[in-house]
């Protein structure tokens, strides 16, 4: 029985991310939901008193949120976060973080 249950959950998944290529509804859910997340990260930058998310040292969350913005970055969905529909910048301070984080030398040679 766990295969059976492995496969549906992985059938499940599938569709699911099927429906967000395919469905215009469905791509836009997701990219909503992604905006709120953003949001509520470029309060915490904003907040931060230092260069990265909690301090001046930086930690596993400044370098997966690095691997996140250069993702967005890759697939061309960086636009539906940093510009606010008028072509006007949004989220400058997480725009300004991405772009510093892009900058580290060791960030260069690990993003592809």
């Amino acid at each position: 029985m766990p295969y059976k249950e492995s496969y549906d959950y992985k059938f499940t998944k599938l569709n699911s991310g099927r429906a967000m290529l395919t469905e215009e509804s469905a791509f836009v859910a997701e990219i909503e939901s992604t905006k709120e997340v953003l949001h509520r990260i470029n309060k915490q930058v904003i907040q931060s008193s230092g260069s990265w998310l909690f301090s001046d040292f930086l930690t596993v969350a400044d370098i997966t949120l690095t691997v996140i913005l250069f993702r967005l970055r890759k697939l061309g969905l960086e636009h539906h976060f940093f510009e606010d529909g008028q072509g006007q910048p949004a989220l400058q301070h997480l725009a300004a973080y991405a772009k510093r984080a892009f900058e580290q030398p060791y960030m260069k040679g690990a993003l592809c």
